[in-house]
């Protein structure tokens, strides 16, 4: 096997590293190790040490980096002994009273960290929470550190000091780029804060509708595009002074060509607010594990900066090719034994996962896609069966887990989590997924085989991570340096292990030059979404300029001017581009220029901006809406589903099935089929020869009307209380490729109901708005008061319905479960000992939910009439 040796030139410096890794253990001088650490990072060359990737684009970049770095070394050193003058230095050691977390929470109500008993902070966690103002909240921050390096322990410091200052209706914001880790994080505040007076509440997914703040509301855990919405509605109604902090996990993602243009424009606007405002006090808190160009990001932010390259657990990356293993810089640490070629597992598969499994720890194996999922943890949990790796009580844990989950899970999946071996994908039902996570973060699943969303969404670290193919989806969409870093991050449990392994496997796919490549290179320097995006400046010039706090062209060009793109880009780049993108906005009728000199924006330009819809979005819509509003069929529920249903291209078309579909609907919804403009030539073509081989514009406009109908039948089917598994059986779906749906068509059902809002179309925004609570819902119209409550499926709430119980009120005027459960064991139809008491749990979580959500009620009712009388005072 071919062997690269890269970095011949900096092979010394390799050596230093190793050696002084080796050195300098953990438990020892962390004080040192931080620094030293951080001098080799960012003098060094080579970034394959570095867990954050630095932009090396140009050497002019490269020397302000590293006096930035020295610098910084200095002021640290300052810093250090600032904090330990002002402690007092009693008899406690100037390290061990930093290093001492009660240190940095002395004055708050009890926090409830997920420490272990005497736990103290990492020297970096030290150094970084010194930082002159940072926990005064009179500094911003920006700080990279490692997977699993204790980057949230900082911003939960931080975020407990301004969430202890806050006084009635003011919050703090936290942002995560993934639903499934903003109910986690939910989770874990509301645990890490259960001390404190002020609550925690979500906004991701289907949750939260529009925010009205609350006395007892301390933070709120939301998704980009739900944050985005809240600045936005704040600086309308000028409530931005309620917000004390943001913190924004996952900072990179301000680069991601999908969402990247929503992080920019929601942090652009609020420090646009503070220039304009010098009393807002809101802190910005930033962090990532492969933030590269750290400080053109700082600069835009007017932040602080940190860095470290400490982790905890040492990381260990090596490559395998045939039956040899290698570090990152080409030795040679380990061959395979064989004693005889398995061609069912020519890669050694079984081998290096059951090295792990010995050794009692945990292994993920990433694959490129879910049916690579599917195959490798099939083949895992055969081949390690003989392990018997599985004690009695993690069968039992399983079997329960299993019997409790209130839909039927995969045949196949069922089959493996009794051989402690799983698998996770986008293809698995919500409830699936949050079912094999518990259970192997409670070590009942050893072996776990995941796609890489995995690792962005989920938190589950284990011994050694093993990586079958270096690309995702394609073998030409290649694993970048960012994503391999938080995938590899994933090695290494803290507390249980003393190194973690990153295995990369060249096959046939790849070659060792690619995958020793990977391991050295830098991260794609930080970019703006602003001028890669379509019209990107246009629409953040119409978002400002729709809100009102931006019409005169200086106003325009200084909210410019705090983008990412204006760190990035020159002045007269910006000024060019500000001027284009007017311009095309006044043609396409969204802003209109009134004398004397301001830009204002027209209903279009109110009804885009209120909708969180970008300019082309919005002409779109506008057409497809004035065409359905003169003919639409309201006899059938198919019409406003095809309205808002996705154009999602991961659903793909099986023409027979669409086929068989459309023949079967009745008259009314086959009306509806000729509306949408599909032509019943193009349908039977399909039908019998597939795809277009070279479609053109009209054939691609034709595919995605059939795509959206297809989409709107099943859509059909959810909102009509057909079993999720039954729906998925007739659309040849997977669960959570329906519930993906779902949501999408949520979202896009709330941007239209707000977009007819917004252009005085009431009637159809009304329609809009029920049929976008069915689907949230998965209920037909008459139960959707009871499906609201929180722990109620829709089968529960017709079982519910059934029995004369039609209100949250009512069932709280109930007082006990005793007739709840009894009508949801009637209704589940079964005697079985184990579907009786979930049921009784059921029944307990509905009446507890029940007066959470009336209390809510007349929470919200109470602070609007105390608003209103307010207002008529202040009149």
């Amino acid at each position: 096997a071919r062997v690269l040796r890269f970095f011949d030139e900096d092979r010394s410096m390799h050596e230093k590293e190793r050696k002084f890794q080796e050195d300098v253990h953990p438990q020892e001088d962390e004080w040192i190790a931080g620094n030293r650490c951080r001098g080799v990072l960012t003098t060094s060359n080579d970034s394959s040490k570095a867990p954050m990737c630095r932009s090396e684009s140009k050497a002019g970049d490269k020397r302000k980096d590293e006096a930035h770095a020295h610098t910084h070394d200095e002021e640290s050193l300052r810093r250090r002994k600032k904090v330990a003058e002002d402690a007092g230095r009693t008899s406690t050691s100037e390290k061990d009273l930093l290093l001492d977390v009660q240190h940095w929470i002395d004055g708050l109500p009890p926090l409830h960290l997920a420490l272990q008993p005497n736990a103290k902070l990492h020297a970096w966690q030290a150094e970084c929470l010194s930082i002159p103002g940072l926990l005064q909240g009179r500094t911003n921050l920006v700080f990279a550190a490692p997977t699993s390096s204790g980057k949230s322990l900082v911003a939960d410091i931080v975020l407990a000091r301004r969430l202890h200052e806050c006084k009635a209706k003011e919050f703090c914001l936290v942002i995560l780029p993934y639903v499934s880790i903003c109910g986690e994080k939910e989770e874990n505040l509301r645990n890490m804060f259960q001390s404190f007076e002020k609550g925690v509440i979500g906004m991701y997914g289907t949750n939260g509708k529009r925010f009205t703040p609350q006395e007892n509301t301390g933070i709120v855990v939301a998704t980009i595009e739900k944050a985005n919405s809240l600045i936005t509605q704040l600086v309308e109604q000028e409530q931005l002074n309620m917000l004390r902090c943001v913190v924004v996990d996952e900072l990179h993602m301000v680069s991601d060509p999908e969402r990247g243009y929503v992080l920019e424009i929601m942090l652009t606007k609020l420090l646009y607010a503070k220039k304009r405002d010098s009393a807002l006090t809101c802190q910005l808190v930033g962090m990532s594990a492969t933030l590269s160009s750290i400080s053109t990001v700082s600069k835009w932010l007017n932040a602080q900066v940190y860095e470290t390259s400490f982790r905890p657990v040492k990381l260990l990356h090596m490559v395998k090719v045939g039956n040899k293993i290698y570090d990152e810089t080409g030795n040679l640490l380990k061959v395979i034994p064989r004693l005889g070629l398995n061609d069912d597992d020519p890669d050694d598969l079984a081998y290096l996962c059951r090295e792990v499994l010995e050794a009692k720890g945990n292994v993920l194996v990433f694959c490129p896609s879910k049916q690579s999922c599917e195959r490798c943890a099939s083949f895992l949990a055969e081949e390690l069966v003989s392990l018997q790796h599985l004690d009695l009580e993690s069968r039992g844990r399983i079997e329960q887990e299993v019997q409790e989950l209130p839909l039927v899970i995969d045949e196949q999946l069922d089959a493996m989590l009794r051989k402690g071996v799983a698998y996770h994908h986008a293809g698995l039902s919500k409830e699936e997924r949050d079912l094999v996570e518990q259970l192997y973060k409670a070590n009942c699943i050893r072996v776990l085989c995941a796609t890489s969303t995995l690792a962005a969404g989920v938190n589950l670290p284990a011994r050694r991570v093993i990586f079958r193919q270096p690309y995702v989806g394609l073998p030409t969409l290649h694993l970048d340096a960012a994503r391999y870093r938080q995938m590899s991050g994933r090695a290494g449990r803290t507390g249980l292990d003393t190194v973690g392994e990153s295995i990369l496997l060249c096959t046939n796919f790849t070659t060792p030059e690619r995958l020793f490549s990977l391991l050295n290179e830098g991260c794609t320097p930080v970019d703006s979404c602003l001028a890669r995006s379509r019209h990107g400046v246009a629409q953040s010039l119409l978002e400002v300029i729709a809100s009102g706090k931006v019409s005169e062209p200086k106003e325009v060009e200084d909210f410019l001017q705090s983008t990412l793109y204006a760190a990035i880009e020159d002045r007269s780049s910006i000024v060019e581009e500000c001027h284009c993108a007017l311009q095309w906005l006044r043609e396409k009728q969204f802003v209109a220029w009134i004398k004397p000199g301001q830009w204002k924006p027209t209903r279009l330009g109110e009804a885009a901006f209120a909708a969180s819809l970008s300019p082309d979005a919005a002409i779109s819509l506008m057409e497809e809406l004035l065409r359905s509003r003169s003919a639409l069929v309201l006899t059938a529920d198919l019409h406003l589903l095809y309205l808002i249903s996705p154009e999602d291209e991961d659903f793909h078309i099986d023409w027979q099935s669409l086929h068989e579909r459309i023949y079967n609907l009745n008259d009314d919804e086959k009306q509806v089929v000729n509306l949408v403009g599909i032509e019943w030539t193009f349908l039977e073509r399909c039908t019998m020869l597939g795809n277009p081989l070279r479609p053109n514009h009209r054939m691609k406009e034709q595919i995605n009307s059939c795509r959206r109908l297809l989409n709107a039948i099943t859509l059909k089917d959810l909102i009509n209380e057909i079993p999720l598994e039954t729906a998925a059986a007739t659309a040849r779906k997977s669960k959570g490729l329906l519930q993906a749906l779902q949501e999408k068509a949520f979202t896009r059902a709330a941007r239209i109901e707000v977009f007819c809002e917004n252009l005085s179309w009431g009637d159809l925004a009304k329609l809009v708005a029920v049929i976008r609570n069915r689907i949230a819902l998965g209920v037909k119209a008459d139960i959707i008061a009871l499906a609201e409550i929180p722990y109620v499926r829709g089968f529960r709430a017709r079982v519910l319905h059934n029995a004369g119980i039609r209100t949250p009120e009512a069932i709280v005027s109930l007082g006990s479960t005793d007739f709840i459960a009894q009508k949801l064991i009637e209704g589940s139809q079964s005697q079985d000992e184990i579907v009786i008491k979930r049921e009784w749990r059921a029944a307990k979580m509905i009446l507890k939910g029940a007066k959470e959500l009336v209390e809510s009620k007349l929470q919200r009712a109470l602070s609007l009439a105390q608003d209103a009388a307010a207002s008529v005072q202040e009149g």
